[in-house]
């Protein structure tokens, strides 16, 4: 895998965690991130992960050539010769069956971060130090928000109050900051001999609970992907693009089958309410992660959430899930990846449910914990604010060491195990 703007390898050195006999190569202009990436890695003994310092648009012949190439919250921050650089690097350095990801702004959706970003900008225009000019353009987030003359901006302001500052930074306050219609993407990425191949969610490429009526004109879309593609950003007013790219000449089937998921594996973090009744017609609430909840009152549907979530964060064959109606079971599945209910996976994940009797965390959590990170970087690759767990010193001393009865604290164990921060 290669990741194009890599910062200082964060993103990589956690998959590199969880997948050593991969290799993961990172490039960023900035030398000071890499320099501390590369640090990182070496304390943490990864042989499989390179970061070097380079310009996208400008890389060496002799890269490589890459199953994934990654480039995140780029293409729409750099001017139009490094987003040409980009793309131009990606066919160069991505293998015939490759997979490039590449995430951008999009409008119709942007028009409304377009205005936010004037009006943020135009107030920080003379202030230099970073962290004045996000304080001083949450200030006036907090303003718009309490007028509430324009709901529109009023709420996204009001959203952008519960984002990071960085993020803000990144985005609002970013010397450059472009949005493209997916058709222009599209385009751009064709003249690189690179095509649409779906975006990086499966649910990303549906509307669901539309009006029968708005569902029958869609239907009379031409069956061209791309202008589907282009009026699901219409209806659903899309603001951001995850969106996967493959060659030109690379073969192509979007369909995604029951069957196909029978080598794969699928998990789910849902947890029934208290008391429920799987077996009965009732519908019964499930929670998920990130105070999500899904409802259902199918008594099969409702079993095999169950049996998921009792496990999470392990994973189990689909062929082990679909008895004597594999079919079924892989359409309802599929179904519900594309609502965000379960998780699909082409490998289990490195995190283990159950807790061995000299439990291990993962290597790099445990040097963030004992660093005194704010955030702790999960073997499910979710970032955790580890304060909040009120269990520092616990994760950052799980190295084997220990026995569980020495440890003596078998609650927060699970609740580690839970969060997917143990390896054994």
């Amino acid at each position: 895998m290669l990741e194009l703007g890599c910062g200082d390898g964060a993103n990589l050195i956690a998959m590199a965690v969880t997948a050593p006999r991969s290799e993961f190569v990172g490039i960023d202009l900035a030398a000071e991130p890499v320099a501390h990436g590369t640090a990182e890695a070496g304390t943490l003994g990864l042989e499989n992960v390179r970061l070097q310092q380079g310009d996208v648009a400008a890389l060496p012949d002799d890269l490589g050539r890459f199953d994934y190439v990654i480039a995140h919250g780029l293409y729409s921050w750099v001017p139009l010769p490094v987003r040409d650089g980009l793309l131009a690097a990606t066919r160069a350095l991505l293998a015939p069956h490759g997979v490039a990801y590449v995430s951008y702004n999009a409008y119709p959706g942007s028009y409304l971060r377009d205005m936010a970003r004037d009006v943020l900008r135009f107030h920080v225009e003379h202030v230099d130090d970073p962290a004045r000019r996000i304080g001083q353009a949450r200030s006036l987030m907090e303003l718009i928000v309490a007028a509430n003359r324009e709901p529109a901006l009023a709420d996204y302001m009001r959203r952008l109050l519960a984002r990071p500052g960085w993020a803000v930074f990144h985005d609002e306050l970013a010397e450059v900051n472009t949005p493209v219609y997916f058709h222009e993407f599209a385009a751009h990425a064709g003249r690189h001999d690179l095509r649409f191949l779906a975006e990086a969610h499966l649910g990303d490429s549906r509307l669901g609970g539309l009006p029968a009526e708005v569902e029958s004109q869609l239907a009379q879309l031409p069956d061209d992907v791309l202008v589907r593609e282009q009026y699901i950003d219409f209806v659903a007013n899309r603001m951001f693009r995850q969106t996967l790219l493959c060659h030109a000449d690379a073969p192509v089937r979007r369909e995604l089958r029951a069957q196909d998921l029978l080598g794969m594996w699928v998990s789910s973090p849902a947890i029934p309410a208290p008391g429920a009744d799987l077996d009965g017609p009732d519908p019964v609430t499930f929670a998920l992660r990130g105070g999500e909840q899904v409802e259902t009152a199918d008594p099969a549907f409702k079993r095999l959430l169950a049996r998921l979530g009792a496990g999470w964060p392990a994973a189990i064959r689909v062929s082990e899930l679909g008895g004597d109606r594999p079919q079924r079971v892989g359409e309802a599945l599929l179904e519900a990846h594309a609502e965000r209910i379960v998780e699909l996976h082409v490998e289990p994940p490195a995190a283990r449910a159950t807790i061995s009797e000299r439990p291990i965390a993962s290597p790099l959590a445990r040097r963030q914990a004992a660093a005194g990170r704010p955030l702790v970087t999960s073997l499910l690759h979710d970032e955790l604010r580890i304060d909040e767990l009120g269990a520092r010193e616990l994760l950052a001393s799980l190295d084997g060491s220990r026995d569980r009865a020495a440890i003596g604290a078998d609650a927060a164990l699970e609740q580690l195990a839970r969060l997917g921060l143990l390896m054994a």
